[in-house]
């Protein structure tokens, strides 16, 4: 259940999808050190999301949107898509600035698997 309420402002703003989530949550009750697979799946989604940006060469443009992101939510105190709408109906758009989960997931689950059993 913590884990569902840690995740939940993630979802609002559309950068984890349900079944992220879901699957997370499984996999967490299934292992044994849930926190340790919990920061292992941020650690591997962060170095393919750097992989990604250094490699389409967008990381000051995406520091900027994320920058300004945050100065409208503070400033407005609404939470909005994290991407424009624009972006989220440009398929390839998406696809460019996404890191699907099942990757980390996986990658996390497999490496608590060798270290913890």
């Amino acid at each position: 259940m913590l884990i569902l309420i840690f995740l939940f402002p993630f979802f609002s703003v559309g950068a984890l999808g349900a079944g992220d989530i879901k699957l997370i949550i499984v996999a967490a009750i299934s292992i044994g050190e849930p926190l340790i697979y919990f920061l292992t799946i941020w650690i591997v989604a962060l170095l393919i999301g750097v992989t990604k940006l250094l490699l389409r060469k967008k990381v000051k443009n995406r520091i900027k949107h994320l920058f300004l992101y945050f100065r409208n939510l503070f400033l407005s105190g609404i939470i909005t898509p994290y991407l424009e709408e624009q972006d989220l109906q440009n398929i390839e758009k998406r696809v460019k600035y996404s890191v699907h989960l099942s990757l980390p997931i996986l990658a996390s689950v497999s490496i608590n698997l060798f270290l913890f059993n």
